[in-house]
C-alpha cells in the first residue's frame, strides 16, 4: 500500500498539465453560476454594511440574517441547481475519463486527455449512473431508519451523549460504505480501461476484487484523503489568522484557493496512479 501511496504521488505531480486541462474545464463549468450568484449579491446585498463583517473571517450569525433578509433573491439560482448538477455530472464523467485514460496509458497532454474522454465516454457514463443509484440507495438504507430513531433516541437513552456516539458511527458507517461504492467505481473503470471489458462484466468482477482487496484499496483512498484534508486545514489556519482584510490579502488567499483546488485535482491523479499499482499487481 506504501508502495502504491508513493507511486501515485509520482504519477499525480507527473501529470500536473493533465491535472491543470481538468482544474480549467471545471472552471469554465462553475464561471457562469459564479457570476450569476455575484450579480445576484452585489443586487441585493451589494449595500449592507453587515457583509464587510465577513471580510475578517466566517461569521454565522451575519450570514443567517443575510439568508433570511436576501434568501429570496438566491431562489431563482437555487431552482438552477438540478440542472447545474446534471451538467456536472456529464462534464465530470468526461474529465474522469480523461484523466483515468491519461494514467492507464502512462501519458501526458490534451491529445490523449481528450481522446479518453471520448472513447470511454459512454461506457463511463453507465458506471456514473449505476454507482449514483446505488448511492442513493445506500443513503437512504443507512439514514431514513436511523433518522427516526435518532429523534426519539433521548427517550430512549439515559444521556445524549450515547446518542451522540450513535451518530458518529453511523456516520463512519455510512462513509465506510461509499469509500467502497468509489473503490468498486474505479476497479470497474480500470478493467474498462485495461482489459476492455464490458460494463456488466466489470461491474461484476470489480466487486469480487474490491471485496477481495478491500482493506488495501480503503488504506491507500485514507493516505490521499489525509492529504487533501491536511492541505485544507493549512489554508483555513492561514485564513483565519490574517483574515481577507486588504486587497493583497484577498488576492494571495484567491490564488491559495485556486491552487487548492488544483492540487485536488493532482491528489486525484495520484489517486488513479496508486489505485492502478494495486490492481495490475494483484489481479488475475
Amino acid at each position: 500500500m506504501i508502495n502504491a501511496f508513493k507511486y501515485g504521488l509520482k504519477i499525480g505531480f507527473g501529470q500536473k498539465g493533465t491535472a491543470l486541462i481538468a482544474y480549467f474545464l471545471q472552471f469554465l463549468l462553475a464561471l457562469p453560476v459564479g457570476l450569476q450568484i455575484y450579480q445576484v449579491m452585489e443586487a441585493s446585498i451589494g449595500n449592507s454594511l453587515e457583509i464587510n463583517k465577513l471580510l475578517g473571517g466566517y461569521n454565522d450569525t451575519v450570514v443567517t440574517d443575510l439568508l433570511n433578509v436576501h434568501g429570496a433573491s438566491l431562489s431563482p439560482l437555487l431552482g438552477q441547481l438540478r440542472w447545474v448538477l446534471l451538467v456536472y455530472l456529464i462534464v465530470s464523467v468526461f474529465i474522469n475519463a480523461g484523466l483515468l485514460h491519461a494514467v492507464s496509458r502512462e501519458e501526458k497532454g490534451w491529445k490523449i486527455f481528450w481522446e479518453g474522454g471520448a472513447v470511454y465516454f459512454f461506457r463511463f457514463l453507465k458506471v456514473a449512473l449505476f454507482f449514483v443509484a446505488i448511492a442513493a440507495v445506500w443513503t437512504g438504507i443507512v439514514w431514513v431508519p436511523f433518522l427516526g430513531f435518532f429523534q426519539k433516541s433521548p427517550e430512549v437513552f439515559s444521556s445524549e451523549k450515547i446518542s451522540v456516539l450513535l451518530l458518529l458511527v453511523v456516520l463512519l458507517f455510512y462513509f465506510l460504505g461509499l469509500f467502497f461504492l468509489f473503490n468498486w467505481s474505479l476497479v470497474c473503470r480500470l478493467k474498462i480501461l485495461e482489459e476492455g471489458m464490458r460494463v456488466g462484466s466489470s461491474l461484476k468482477k470489480g466487486l469480487a476484487f474490491s471485496v477481495r482487496h478491500f482493506f488495501s484499496l480503503l488504506g491507500l483512498l485514507l493516505l490521499f484523503l489525509f492529504l487533501q484534508i491536511l492541505c485544507a486545514g493549512i489554508y483555513w489556519w492561514a485564513e483565519d489568522s490574517a483574515g481577507m482584510v486588504s486587497p493583497i490579502l484577498i488576492f494571495l488567499f484567491f490564488i491559495f484557493q485556486q491552487l487548492l483546488i488544483f492540487s485536488r485535482w493532482i491528489f486525484k491523479i495520484a489517486i488513479y496512479g496508486g489505485m492502478r499499482k494495486i490492481y495490475l499487481e494483484r489481479s488475475e
